[in-house]
């Protein structure tokens, strides 16, 4: 897929923070995403804002934005905050998304980088997906593991990827709590370094490099 016009590259919007992902095409953001529980923070045009949120949360997104970029402006934008005043301005609907989707894009921090890097000598986990769904399956999740164990477990089948870098496990365990699917007051990370243990020790996850293979593609 060709890469999209400046003015037009998908946002990835993370609603409770105000953090703007930009990225050259709609499969790189699906792939920078990670987690399919995640694609609804992708948007591809203007229209999605408009079908998806009404007019006062889209007036919430635009102060948001705002807050965050007076915090700091990404050193991949391509505009400036010093066009966009703090308060949404008093548009239609169809034009305030259009001037929401200009300021995302001035400011929003450009994935100019594929996140896909070259997984040679890198730690992968194998994901025993095969495991997990029987557990899932069965029921026998509810009862071997708690709530938090749980929904990790089905967020790695949800993936539905054999092998995983560490970073997109700690992409997509960032995106259960973004999206409020996993509650914890701890660092994200950690909450999976403290099950990642029993979860090796019963055969659903194998830390090693990846086959062959896999490294060469």
């Amino acid at each position: 897929m060709h890469e999209l016009p400046r003015d037009e590259w998908v946002v990835i919007f993370y609603k409770q923070t105000g953090v703007i992902r930009l990225c050259p095409t709609l499969d790189f953001a699906k792939h920078t995403v990670t987690s399919p529980h995640m694609f609804n923070i992708i948007y591809k045009s203007p229209r999605d804002f408009h079908q998806r949120h009404d007019h006062h949360a889209l007036e919430n997104f635009w102060r948001m934005v705002h807050k965050n970029a007076t915090w700091r402006v990404p050193k991949t934008a391509t505009g400036s905050l010093d066009s966009y005043e703090e308060t949404p301005p008093d548009l239609g609907t169809e034009e305030f998304c259009r001037r929401l989707w200009q300021f995302m894009q001035d400011v929003g921090d450009r994935l100019a980088k594929a996140t896909v890097r070259g997984d040679q000598g890198k730690d992968h986990h194998e994901i025993k997906l095969g495991l997990i769904n029987d557990l899932v399956e069965s029921g026998e999740i509810k009862s071997k593991y708690n709530k938090q164990a749980g929904i990790l477990l089905r967020a790695l089948l949800d993936n539905g990827k054999q092998f995983l870098l560490e970073e997109e496990i700690k992409k997509m365990i960032l995106g259960l709590v973004v999206s409020r699917e996993l509650k914890t007051k701890q660092e994200p990370w950690v909450v999976w370094q403290y099950y990642r243990p029993q979860f090796i020790k019963d055969g659903y996850v194998l830390r090693g490099k990846a086959p062959r293979k896999l490294r060469k593609e």
